[in-house]
């Protein structure tokens, strides 16, 4: 398989053993600790927190946590649904046909997913279409599209709903035997790591799910409950999760990252083996794992787009010392200044001045991140993300002041167009878009 996917790395967490836990023991011999925590949700900016409990789930005193799939798949679901659009939760039936394999199937259309815990793989049929939005007639419909994943673009276009795909031979099937992921069935069943199903059925709709040992925290792109992760104290990872965590590094980035042909990369082990990446990335210093992840990004891919989003809440927030830190980096590796002006800006964000010194890297000196200007013959438009922000752009746009990207487009359209425009070249400006 060969997908092109934006790297989104919110370090993965340490987590330790917790004492006091429902112990069980498996067929095989294995135990395994039951522990619930409260699971927090906000899927957009826009939405309310909700509140829930969920179980996780530790394996012979380990410190990796798993989830039940009868239990999470629910939750998997509900991430594309989006009552104001008419856009239902994704279903799914689990089933159990013969020893050792959980199949999990879509009810509304047939895409399924094979696991087998014998042999450590999972199997999907049809993936595009396992992940795809409910209610979508293309498995790549563009107006499913969002940064949210919760197919905000619908409310701009209308599906007629007579397009088709044929998925062809869609058998796509992860080893993960390879990586020493266990997975687990017990009593009817199916465990896996968090992170596992996390990176195959739950990042790609642009949400993160993170544990910090105090609460299951599910957060959005554009929401901000992300960041409460950091309520939780910093540390440093047990061995046996920090072999995980570099393993499921490998896993994510083996399946997922797309330009591994244009980096020489066969496998990501032997590219780590080959670098200086190893050692801090397989340790059990989340502070040397966050600096490793990016400089790997920045130094070894340097392809503009990829990046470390947040710290691990281990290693804590990005502090002013990493600004530095990141431009000896970049420095070092000789990073375009494109690269090099949107991860400063990244790390400024996060430090809460981004508008401060946003003039320093923005192609005019303007602290808006929406701007339309003429200069003579030339207009110049300026955002620094793609977003969405309002319900009806034909009773709500303002265009005379735009705040997102559909209104400043909108508005600098009809100023270029217009009746004896001087327009002759247009400039768009994404200097500070941060990915």
């Amino acid at each position: 398989m060969k997908k092109t996917m934006k790297i989104l790395l919110v370090s993965f967490l340490c987590l330790l053993s917790l004492p006091g836990c429902g112990t069980k023991s498996t067929s095989s011999g294995d135990t395994i600790e039951a522990k619930t925590y409260p699971f927090r949700i906000q899927l957009s900016s826009t939405l309310e927190v909700t509140e829930s409990e969920i179980n996780l789930y530790f394996v012979n005193g380990g410190d990796v946590p798993y989830v039940a799939l009868s239990e999470y798949m629910p939750f998997v679901g509900s991430i594309y649904e989006d009552p104001d659009i008419n856009i239902p939760a994704a279903k799914y039936e689990i089933t159990h046909p013969s020893e050792h394999h959980t199949l999990v199937t879509r009810t509304d259309n047939s895409s399924f997913m094979d696991i087998d815990t014998d042999k450590d793989t999972i199997e999907f049929v049809g993936m595009d279409y396992f992940t795809s939005v409910p209610g979508s007639s293309l498995m790549l419909s563009v107006i499913t599209l969002s940064e949210n994943g919760r197919g905000g673009a619908s409310n701009l276009l209308q599906d007629a709903g007579t397009s088709y795909d044929r998925s062809g031979n869609s058998l796509i099937t992860f080893d993960l035997s390879e990586y020493m992921i266990d997975l687990i069935e017990k009593d009817g069943e199916c465990y896996i790591p968090l992170q596992t199903v996390n990176d195959l059925l739950v990042s790609q709709n642009y949400v993160f799910v993170v544990f910090n040992q105090q609460e299951v925290i599910a957060s959005g792109y554009s929401a901000d409950l992300i960041n409460d992760m950091y309520k939780a104290p910093t540390g440093t990872m047990s061995e046996g999760f920090a072999n995980f965590n570099y393993n499921e590094l490998r896993f994510m980035l083996d399946s997922f990252y797309g330009l591994k042909p244009e980096h020489d990369i066969d496998n990501f082990g032997d590219f780590f083996a080959s670098t200086d990446l190893l050692l801090p990335l397989s340790g059990t210093d989340p502070v040397a794992f966050d600096k490793a992840v990016r400089k790997l990004t920045l130094k070894y891919f340097d392809d503009g787009h990829s990046g470390l989003l947040m710290n691990s809440y281990l290693s804590g927030e990005a502090q002013p010392g990493d600004t530095d830190a990141l431009l000896e980096i970049l420095k070092d590796s000789g990073t375009s200044s494109t690269a090099l002006s949107g991860d400063i800006m990244r790390i400024k964000s996060i430090r809460e001045n981004y508008y401060t010194d946003r003039p320093d890297f923005a192609y005019l000196s303007t602290e808006s991140p929406w701007n339309y200007e003429e200069y003579g013959d030339t207009a110049i438009i300026t955002f620094d993300s793609f977003a969405v922000n309002k319900q009806d752009y034909y009773k709500e746009a303002d265009l005379a002041n735009p705040s997102d990207t559909i209104e400043l487009v909108s508005y600098a359209q009809s100023q270029i167009t217009r009746e004896d425009s001087p327009i002759k070249k247009v400039v768009v400006d994404l200097s500070c878009n941060t990915g």
